[in-house]
């Protein structure tokens, strides 16, 4: 966890504009396409050396509607 100055910054960080996307492509119930998502979220959060397990939690607190269609 990175503090800059009196604000702590969450390391886990994907653009906004991006879950939206992804959300949008989840709902098209693709399947290829659900099965990339996953793949890419699973490798992001699961795989990284550099996540600890509390930046993970934080991210699918922040991400939850979006996992919940997952």
């Amino acid at each position: 966890m990175n503090v800059r100055g009196s604000e702590i910054v969450d390391p886990v960080i994907i653009d906004p504009r991006m879950m939206d996307a992804l959300e949008r492509y989840m709902a098209l119930n693709i399947d290829d396409v659900s099965c990339l998502i996953a793949k890419f979220l699973s490798l992001y959060l699961m795989n990284s050396p550099y996540l600890e397990p509390y930046e993970v939690d934080n991210f699918i607190l922040r991400n939850g509607k979006f996992l919940a269609v997952w």
